[in-house]
């Protein structure tokens, strides 16, 4: 559980960033609107790519475990638990 929960601070710590960097990038922008605002769509999409790559990595620490888990609990072919605990 503890590393569920630190993956998910640092996905809430990463849309956090993203948004104030959003804001302040908006504020303090030099460039024209138009300009900014491809900026602003280039790194909201490489910030997604970059959720959505962690998230991926999530999942499938999960799937690995669970089928730890499951190959623990499973009976074996006697019909009794496996000694794996």
């Amino acid at each position: 559980m503890d590393c569920m929960e630190s993956s998910a601070k640092v996905v809430g710590g990463m849309v956090v960033g993203a948004l104030i960097g959003g804001a302040l990038g908006i504020l303090f922008a030099p460039y024209k609107g138009t300009e900014t605002r491809r900026k602003l769509r280039m790194k909201s999409d490489e910030v997604s790519d970059d959720i959505l790559d962690k998230l991926d990595t999530i999942l499938d620490d999960f799937k690995k475990d669970m089928h730890s888990i499951v190959s623990k609990v499973r009976p074996d072919k006697s019909g009794s638990l496996s000694d794996k605990f």
